[in-house]
């Protein structure tokens, strides 16, 4: 394969998504999405399909990363995949028949609302895994023996992660956007175990999404790959910068990166 600038920037810009969104649970498609429509021009279905086909590449590196750091929390994320999975499939589909339009604006409320939740972390089911009577008791042990001890309901996580699967198939995100919230403001998940587990979900998500975007051929495979690796490779940093970081830091940045390319989307579109 010949190095041409093209896949140079592209490989560059996965780096980038890789190292971002890894140090924050993410999948990458709120930034791989408006690259690929807005600076290279794809039609919103193609720039959402290809964004899922580059999320595997990024979340099996960031999840593969996690997992050795045993922050993952397996079972929630098994909980939440049980629906969430084809939910996923379901959302690609549905992208055949709304106008694109109305792609761009579901994509767009998405990320105002992630971004304002984790800011300000709102609190509206927001309590402490102590007060809680009922539910899943968690105690997580990372390798450096940190221990993260929380309770949520898991009716709660399956109803929650059908709908984000829908909408991640829609958005061409892998549903860090939302899975996160999801964890850490309303089933009370620690940010740290949130971000952790999320890039394993986000990694199931990515492949059950892409066989339903390449199915109705919405992927851009030579885009999705080049820039894929290089989010392989940047996700690997990003996961060791998020072990370092303050909790408060993490939601904070979260927010602001969220909010500002949702503005970035509104304006444009």
């Amino acid at each position: 394969m010949i190095l041409t600038p093209e896949i140079l920037v592209n490989f560059a810009f996965g780096i980038l998504v890789g190292i971002v969104a890894s140090t924050l649970g993410l999948g990458g498609g709120f930034l791989f999405v408006p690259y690929y429509h807005l600076a290279l021009g794809f039609p919103i279905r193609k720039a959402i399909g290809s964004s899922m086909a580059s999320i595997m590449f990024l979340t099996s590196s960031s999840a593969t990363a996690y997992g050795f750091q045993k922050r993952i929390d397996y079972k929630l994320g098994i909980l939440l995949e049980a629906l969430e999975i084809p939910a996923v499939f379901l959302g690609a589909y549905l992208t055949q028949f709304p106008d694109p339009f109305y792609l761009k604006l579901i994509f767009t409320a998405l990320l105002i609302f992630a971004g304002l939740n984790m800011f300000f972390r709102f609190s509206f089911r927001e309590r402490k895994s102590g007060e809680i009577k009922s539910g899943w008791r968690r105690e997580i042990v990372d390798r450096w023996g940190s221990r993260f001890r929380y309770t949520f309901n898991p009716w709660f996580a399956v109803a929650g992660g059908f709908g984000i699967g829908i909408l991640a198939g829609m958005a061409g995100i892998g549903g860090g956007v939302l899975n996160v919230p999801l964890m850490s403001l309303v089933l009370n998940v620690p940010i740290h175990i949130a971000i952790a587990t999320s890039s394993f979900i986000s990694f199931v998500n990515s492949i059950s999404g892409s066989i339903g975007h390449l199915s109705f051929g919405n992927v851009d495979l030579y885009v999705a790959v080049t820039t894929g690796l290089g989010a392989l490779i940047g996700s690997q940093i990003g996961s060791r910068i998020a072990k370092r970081t303050k909790a408060l830091v993490l939601r904070r940045v979260f927010g602001l990166v969220l909010l500002g390319i949702a503005i970035r989307m509104l304006i444009l579109s």
